[in-house]
C-alpha cells in the first residue's frame, strides 16, 4: 500500500510539474509570438516617446516673453502618434503671410490647441473655420496667433502686438481651462525660467531651448515590442501621465478649496482677460472668449479615472469651477463666450490623442462647426451684422 501510495504521489507530482513546463512553454511561445508579430508590424516606431516642441532652429529670443517662433522656420514635428508640417510666416505665425487688409478677418490666440499641435494647418479648428465660411459665401481670413506653452499672459502680449498690426474685426481668446490658470501663475512666479539670449537663440540656462530631447524610457520599454503596445493600448491615462499624475500642481485648478496660487492666477487671469477687451474695444474689434475642454472636461468617465487617482479623493474636486469663473467674466463684461464642451460631449468617437493629449483632426472640426454657428448666433461679422441689421422691420 505504501509503495502505491507513493507512486501515486510522485505520479501526481510529475503532473504538476509537466503542466507548469507546458504553461511555461506555452507562456514563452506567446510572449516570443507577440513580441514577432510587433516587431513585424511596428518594429521601434513606439520605443520613443520624446515629447518636443521646441525642435532645434523652431524658436528665438523674445525679451518681453522669453521666446518666440523663428520667422521662416519650416520643419516637421513628429511624436508615436503624429507627424505634422509647421511653417512659422515673417511675423513669428503659423500661418501664410498676410498683406494689407481687404476682408474681414479673425484673430485667434491661444495655446498648442490653437497653433495645432499634432495636426497639419489646413485641419486646424482655425482654418476649418476659414473654409466654412468663405463656401458659404462670408469672406474672411482667420488668422491662427497659437503658441506652446501660453497663458494669458502670452495672449495679452499678441493681442498688443497683432492687433494693431492685423486690423481684425473679432479677436477670438481660446482658453484652456486645465492648464492656461497654472500658465499664466508660472509666467508670473519665480519658477519661469530664466530666458537669455545668446547670439539670438534662446538659451535656459547653459542649453538652448531649442534642442532635441530623448524621453527616459525604462528598459523593458525600450526593448520590448510587444510590452509597449500592452503599455499604450491598456494604460487609462496618458502614458506620459504616469500611473499616478497627481505631482506638482496638476489639476489643482478644480479644487474646491482653492490653494493660493490658484487665486493668483485667477486673478490675473481677470486682470488680463480685461486688458485684452479694453484693447480690443480701442481697435474696435469684438472679443470672443472660446472655452476648449480637455478631454477630462468632456469625458465623464476620463475625468473619474483622473480623479479617482488624487490622494485627495475625488469629492475634493469640482470639474466645472474654471469654467463658471471664465462664465462670470464674460456675463459681468459683456463679452460672448462660446463653451466648446456641449459639442464635444455629444459626439462619438476619438477627438483626442491619447497620449499627448491635444485635439486630433476630428477634433478640430468639431471646434470649427461649434465656432462657425457660434459667429453667426451672435453676428459677429461685419456681414452678419448688416443682414441682421436689413432683417429688422423699418417704420
Amino acid at each position: 500500500m505504501r509503495e502505491e501510495s507513493k507512486a501515486e504521489a510522485i505520479g501526481l507530482w510529475k503532473r504538476i510539474l509537466f503542466s507548469l513546463v507546458a504553461f511555461c512553454l506555452g507562456a514563452v511561445a506567446l510572449l516570443g509570438a507577440g513580441e514577432i508579430v510587433c516587431r513585424l508590424l511596428h518594429g521601434d516606431k513606439f520605443s520613443d516617446l520624446s515629447l518636443n516642441y521646441f525642435p532645434p532652429g523652431s524658436v528665438i529670443y523674445d525679451p518681453v516673453v522669453g521666446w518666440r517662433y523663428r520667422p521662416g522656420y519650416e520643419g516637421q514635428w513628429r511624436y508615436f502618434e503624429y507627424a505634422f508640417n509647421v511653417k512659422i510666416n515673417s511675423t513669428g505665425l503659423r500661418d501664410r503671410e498676410y498683406g494689407p487688409k481687404s476682408k474681414p478677418r479673425i484673430l485667434f490666440i491661444g495655446d498648442s490647441h490653437t497653433f495645432g499641435v499634432g495636426v497639419d494647418i489646413s485641419q486646424t479648428f482655425v482654418k476649418r473655420v476659414e473654409k466654412v465660411l468663405n463656401a458659404d459665401g462670408a469672406p474672411v481670413e482667420c488668422i491662427n496667433g497659437g503658441r506652446v506653452a501660453a497663458g494669458s499672459d502670452l495672449y495679452l502680449h499678441y493681442t498688443r502686438k497683432y492687433v494693431p498690426e492685423l486690423v481684425p474685426n473679432v479677436v477670438a481668446v481660446c482658453f484652456f481651462p486645465e492648464n492656461d490658470f497654472d500658465d499664466t501663475w508660472y509666467f508670473n512666479s519665480n519658477a519661469y525660467p530664466d530666458f537669455h539670449n545668446v547670439h539670438g537663440e534662446v538659451y535656459v540656462g547653459d542649453e538652448p531651448l531649442a534642442r532635441e530631447r530623448k524621453h527616459r524610457a525604462g528598459v523593458l520599454f525600450r526593448n520590448s515590442a510587444f510590452y509597449r503596445f500592452l503599455r499604450l493600448r491598456f494604460c487609462r491615462l496618458s502614458v506620459n501621465l504616469g500611473e499616478n499624475p497627481f505631482h506638482g500642481t496638476w489639476l489643482d485648478v478644480y479644487l474646491r478649496e482653492e490653494p493660493a496660487w490658484v487665486k493668483e492666477a485667477t486673478s490675473k487671469t481677470i486682470e488680463n482677460l480685461g486688458a485684452i477687451q479694453h484693447i480690443c474695444q480701442s481697435r474696435n474689434a469684438r472679443l470672443t472668449l472660446i472655452l476648449l475642454p480637455s478631454n477630462f472636461d468632456s469625458a465623464p468617465k476620463c475625468w473619474r479615472h483622473a480623479v479617482g487617482k488624487s490622494p485627495r479623493g475625488a469629492e475634493a474636486y469640482d470639474r466645472e469651477k474654471p469654467f463658471r469663473v471664465l462664465t462670470q467674466f464674460a456675463q459681468e463684461r459683456n463679452v460672448a463666450l462660446l463653451d466648446v464642451r456641449d459639442a464635444v460631449q455629444c459626439q462619438r468617437g476619438l477627438l483626442y490623442f491619447k497620449h499627448d493629449r491635444h485635439l486630433n483632426s476630428r477634433g478640430h472640426k468639431v471646434v470649427a462647426g461649434a465656432f462657425v454657428s457660434f459667429l453667426e448666433k451672435e453676428r459677429l461679422l461685419p456681414r452678419q451684422t448688416q443682414e441682421a441689421d436689413s432683417a429688422k422691420p423699418h417704420d
